[in-house]
């Protein structure tokens, strides 16, 4: 049998009701809270983004305003470069004239000056081991021959008078390395007749070391070929001190 039908056209019956919502959880207000501050900071993370944008615009800008400019005061007042290379011979300006033959590179040319603040007869003799002993003592620091390894040279004239002194290296506590090239070096560059080695031990030990031993043979049989002397290599500690040439060892 069939049920009557209503004016929609639906079958009468029983109306199901619709299904009941499920209740929506209360707002968690230290989340929201969260969630807010995080959005504040991705916006002002963005704001500095756009602001170094803007920066980096405007300063490329102005770099490229700087190049024109440098290029057309060139163009219109034809700036030589500051360094020129030096042409002394024939040669050396062929050289100069055709940088390609080095890879676009001029060859420079290296030159040694000596300047002395001092008159000779204001300069320093040297004539004993202990007064080298207190020469060297003195280009030390307060505090730093206990402290780590220096290496020094005193420089001297004909006349065994100091005309001036250059650090070597500079180590740490258990030793130095002094390259017996730049002694050399430094040696001829400053005209010296000879040389004073110098260094010190920071433990207080007056006893040479085997590389002490080596490195002043070295340096004494290097020098001879330029006929530049070692007068003496002294280590000093903070009370006392050795020389190579009072204990016959040079």
């Amino acid at each position: 049998m069939q049920r009557p039908k209503n004016e929609t056209g639906q079958s009468s019956g029983t109306v199901k009701p619709p299904p009941k919502s499920k209740p929506s959880k209360p707002a968690d207000p230290l989340e929201a809270a969260q969630k807010a501050l995080l959005i504040q900071q991705i916006e002002e993370l963005i704001q500095e983004q756009k602001k170094l944008i803007e920066e980096q615009k405007e300063l490329r800008s102005q770099i490229d305003s700087n190049f024109l400019e440098i290029q057309s005061a060139k163009k219109d007042n034809e700036i030589q470069p500051a360094i020129k290379p030096y042409r002394r011979s024939k040669k050396a300006n062929i050289l100069a004239q055709e940088p390609d033959l080095f890879g676009g590179f001029t060859i420079p040319e290296y030159k040694v000056m000596c300047s002395m603040k001092l008159k000779t007869s204001q300069l320093k003799e040297v004539t004993s081991s202990y007064d080298a002993s207190q020469y060297c003592r003195s280009l030390y620091e307060e505090g730093t021959i206990t402290y780590k390894e220096f290496f020094y040279i005193l420089f001297l004239n004909r006349s065994n008078k100091i005309n001036g002194f250059m650090k070597v290296s500079e180590g740490g506590i258990t030793g130095t390395v002094a390259d017996p090239r730049i002694i050399i070096q430094a040696a001829l560059m400053a005209g010296a007749s000879s040389l004073i080695l110098c260094h010190n031990h920071p433990s207080g030990s007056l006893k040479p070391s085997q590389q002490d031993n080596e490195l002043t043979q070295k340096v004494k049989g290097a020098a001879k070929y330029f006929d530049i002397k070692i007068l003496d290599h002294i280590i000093v500690t903070d009370e006392d001190y050795f020389s190579f040439s009072k204990e016959g060892l040079l």
